[in-house]
């Protein structure tokens, strides 16, 4: 039986590749949101695949050993190489992450003119000393 490798990252990213580009060519912002959405559950599956792998216990391990299905030996064969099991989970999260952050700017700048960054980044100094000093850390007791 041939051995089951992991699908690369660039599968991965060719995969994403043109939701991206689809939405920003179109400009659409509630293809932008629907695609984070799905990006979202994208990456919570990513995770929770990453959990499964990695938590199961050895008897876990021992019945799918006896259970003998096609789906049990590809977790046992998943399993066999582990580090390049846990590279590929990784890996695949950071580029749909990655992705997230791209299109969640896009979506920003689309929504919100430039002069908001600015408003928001004049009154950031203040808003944390303000915090800081009168919010009570700098206090003496």
């Amino acid at each position: 039986m041939d051995s089951i490798e992991p699908p690369s990252s660039k599968v991965i990213f060719l995969l994403f590749t043109p939701f991206v580009l689809l939405t920003v060519s179109f400009g659409g912002i509630s293809i932008g949101i629907i695609l984070i959405i799905l990006m979202l559950a994208c990456s919570a599956l990513i995770s929770g695949a990453e959990v499964a792998y990695f938590s199961l216990s050895p008897s876990d391990l021992h019945l799918l050993a006896n259970e003998g299905s096609v789906n049990s030996k590809r977790i046992l064969q998943l399993r066999d190489s582990p580090r390049i099991l846990l590279a590929t989970i990784l890996i695949s999260n950071n580029f749909v992450n990655i992705a997230i952050v791209i299109l969640s700017d896009f979506l920003i700048r689309n929504i919100f003119p430039m002069t908001t960054f600015f408003e928001w980044a004049e009154g950031m100094p203040a808003l944390i000393l303000e915090n800081f000093f009168v919010g009570g850390y700098c206090k003496g007791y």
